[in-house]
């Protein structure tokens, strides 16, 4: 299992508002882009590219809000595996 802390910081009190009312479209765009990055970029006991993760967060919020400003700041990375 992959386990992921993350959160945005906004500055733009108007995009902050917006990202709220976006947070399922947000959360869908994050699975799909890990989903992703377990299917093509990582092998089982490697240990996790907390960079790449980042930059695919990063880059699916962005893409889902349709403009920058909102920052992904990634607090932890980690695989539980059993």
């Amino acid at each position: 299992m992959l386990q992921i802390e993350a959160g945005l910081e906004i500055e733009d009190s108007r995009l902050r508002r917006r990202v709220e009312a976006s947070m399922p479209r947000l959360r869908n765009a994050y699975v799909t882009a890990m989903s992703i990055y377990t299917g093509v970029n990582y092998r089982f006991g490697d240990v996790p590219d907390s960079d790449r993760i980042a930059q695919l967060l990063q880059d699916a919020t962005d893409r889902t809000l349709g403009e920058e400003g909102a920052h992904l700041l990634l607090g932890m990375v980690l695989i539980n595996a059993q």
